[in-house]
């Protein structure tokens, strides 16, 4: 009762009450810099950030994280989750992925018109939260993965 009445007061008085916590559900640094993939305020985010200044950023097209799909491949000590977006002529997948005792994290970007692919391991891992993402975005359906 008494978190109702805070809204209530809070109506009263004209305050606003957040409507998103932000998230942070990807976070390292990589050798080209920082890689994060944040939700603010409903959006979802995708940063890479280089000596503190924003190197490139996309952002969801909507609160439904349009743009963004994830993948999702399990087996005994097998763990590959990828959550990816395209733009500008290149896709961009940010990886945790975990085999036997080995993890690693980054993200990969491929040009769509040559193929060509250059990956952006974590030097180290900050967060890593990605599998609470499969639940908010679209299965990519055109992935060899699936979505396990």
């Amino acid at each position: 009762m008494k978190g109702y009445n805070g809204l209530i007061m809070a109506g009263l008085i004209g305050l606003s009450l957040p409507a998103y916590a932000d998230i942070t559900y990807f976070s390292c640094e990589t050798g080209k810099g920082t890689v994060a993939l944040k939700e603010a305020n409903g959006v979802l985010h995708y940063t890479m950030t280089k000596n503190g200044k924003e190197a490139f950023s996309f952002a969801s097209k909507g609160q439904d994280f349009a743009g963004f799909t994830y993948n999702h491949y399990a087996r005994y000590q097998t763990d590959y989750l990828n959550v990816s977006f395209s733009n500008g002529g290149y896709r961009y997948l940010v990886f945790s992925n975990e085999e036997g005792n080995q993890e690693r994290r980054g993200v990969t970007v491929i040009n769509l018109k040559n193929s060509k692919d250059y990956t952006y391991e974590c030097t180290s891992a900050a967060v890593d939260r990605l599998n609470e993402l499969s639940e908010k975005l679209t299965c990519d359906i055109d992935s060899a993965q699936g979505c396990e």
